[in-house]
């Protein structure tokens, strides 16, 4: 488990800050924490675009999500939602 920082989150995927980099094309699991009652959001994803981001700032990795199902997407649209407000 590689715990992380996840910025330009949106529906179709976000960039993971980390050290550790992944070969592009490597499938990766990511964990959203919902808040203290709710059951983390679990997604599938794989690796699109590794390096540097942000004029160069920040390290990591371009993720794009797989497979999300209906219900994936609108849970994943209210964490993007709440995390603007």
């Amino acid at each position: 488990m590689l715990m992380s920082r996840t910025i330009d989150l949106s529906t179709h995927g976000a960039f993971v800050r980390t050290n550790r980099p992944l070969p592009i094309g490597a499938p990766v699991t990511v964990s959203f924490n919902r808040g203290s009652d709710r059951n983390p959001l679990m997604l599938d994803a794989e690796v699109v675009r590794s390096g540097l981001a942000d004029g160069g700032r920040q390290r990591g990795i371009a993720i794009r999500f797989t497979d999300l199902s209906d219900l994936d997407e609108m849970l994943l649209n209210e964490l993007i939602n709440r995390s603007r407000s």
